[in-house]
């Protein structure tokens, strides 16, 4: 979306091509930038190698008014954490840091293309001092709204009263691998009243994935979202408790969830009536992210790691008591507060919970914290069964008692069993 001409998009593939050939240094990435042009490509410093510490880089992309930018992050490659709070990628809706903010990401699950609702475009790497991920490769482009090439995506929204819908509704599904926004903005003294008509979102387990995300308030911040939604029910009404309120529909990169389809998308309506007069329905869903990592849920006396962790009770009643249930490939194992860092790839999901799932393409993988500095004990490259809580931020948690076991034939069987008999 926001695509360049043909012959820009052919000379920026080939940059790309001799870069990522394997000729082992860039172009000289800098710390930040401002571009005007209608299309190009920046990259964090050190790409591929790997982003210096302690940076806080900012780029800009503006547009002639009128026009709207679009970031499409090609390669990312940021250390994980629960709400990104060590290292991050961040887009804001203007022109800098006191923008709203559209999304801050990390991992190696790249957004896609995210989409301005104005003719400005921010994004602010900020690396801690320790353990860094290669980075990210990014491009840009400028072009009116109504003439990108998916339709328009997002939008800012200043009527007292109106409608939006997903690029490409209603005659096919709406793209792949693409954040849209929707701003929309009350007069002083009245609140944002929001709809939603017709709903098709792919779903999948927790809307992991494919989802819509309601916000009370200008910014996507974890801590004023007050819905997550995919599938077919429309959720709401809402009710804003300010002047504003903010929509984004998120897809992946896949075909779709776990339904064979990305989904139609929605159509959504919107007015705006005196504050004294509404009922505010906005109460945000979920805590804020700025937690440190270790939540009391997994917070355990020195004795109780001193021993070989151990799971109580039997398969059943741990699946049935956990919040999420995965088997995994241990990748990596690394130190991490008093505990330590796990993370799995190639996971199949039996509950999740709002565990935080990476994918791409086809592949998912996820991080977990263990309470206990040495058990259980794990190997690299085992696969392994895990059960246990979801703390804040979406990591999960293993503790002394969590149940953790090879996965083995005849206990994978009963596994398949007890998730195809739903008896919880």
């Amino acid at each position: 979306m926001g695509l360049p001409s043909r012959s820009d998009a052919i000379a920026i593939r080939q940059q790309f091509n001799i870069f990522l050939g394997g000729r082992g240094t860039g172009p000289g990435f800098k710390c930040g930038g401002v571009f005007t042009k209608m299309s190009g490509f920046f990259a964090s410093e050190g790409f591929p190698s790997g982003y210096p510490p302690n940076r806080q880089c900012l780029w800009l992309v503006k547009a002639p008014p009128g026009n709207v930018v679009a970031i499409t992050l090609k390669k990312l490659s940021i250390e994980l954490s629960p709400g990104c709070r060590y290292d991050s990628v961040s887009l804001y809706d203007g022109p800098g840091l006191k923008a709203p903010l559209l999304g801050s990401y990390c991992g190696h699950s790249s957004p896609g293309t995210v989409v301005s609702t104005g003719p400005s475009l921010a994004l602010q790497l900020i690396s801690d001092d320790s353990d860094a991920g290669d980075g990210f490769l990014a491009t840009f482009a400028v072009g009116p709204p109504t003439k990108l090439e998916l339709g328009t995506c997002g939008g800012r929204l200043v009527s007292p009263r109106g409608s939006f819908i997903t690029p490409k509704w209603p005659h096919s599904d709406y793209p792949r691998n693409l954040v849209c926004s929707w701003r929309m903005i009350a007069p002083v003294g009245k609140v944002v009243r929001l709809n939603f008509g017709k709903f098709d979102v792919s779903h999948g387990a927790a809307c992991h994935f494919d989802h819509v995300a309601v916000y009370d308030g200008p910014s996507a911040d974890e801590g004023t979202q007050i819905a997550r939604a995919c599938g077919y029910r429309p959720p709401g009404p809402f009710t804003s408790s300010g002047r504003k309120m903010l929509v984004q529909l998120v897809s992946d990169s896949s075909v779709a969830g776990f339904i064979g389809h990305g989904g139609d998308g929605f159509e959504a309506f919107y007015s705006t009536q005196p504050k004294h007069n509404a009922k505010v329905t906005a109460t945000a869903q979920h805590e804020p992210m700025h937690k440190a990592v270790l939540q009391p849920s997994l917070a355990v006396g020195e004795d109780a790691c001193k021993s070989n962790c151990e799971a109580t009770g039997t398969l059943a009643d741990n699946y049935c008591s956990s919040d999420y249930v995965i088997v995994g490939t241990v990748s990596w194992v690394r130190r991490r507060g008093p505990g330590r860092a796990i993370d799995l790839r190639d996971i199949r999901l039996f509950k999740t919970g709002s565990l935080l799932v990476r994918r791409v393409g086809e592949a998912m993988s996820s991080t977990l914290q263990t309470a206990c500095p040495a058990c259980p004990h794990l190997e690299s490259g085992g696969r392994y069964i895990f059960m246990g809580k979801v703390m804040a931020g979406g990591v999960g948690a293993i503790g002394p008692t969590s149940f953790v076991w090879p996965s083995e034939g005849h206990i994978f069987s009963r596994l398949e069993n007890l998730f195809r008999q739903q008896k919880c």
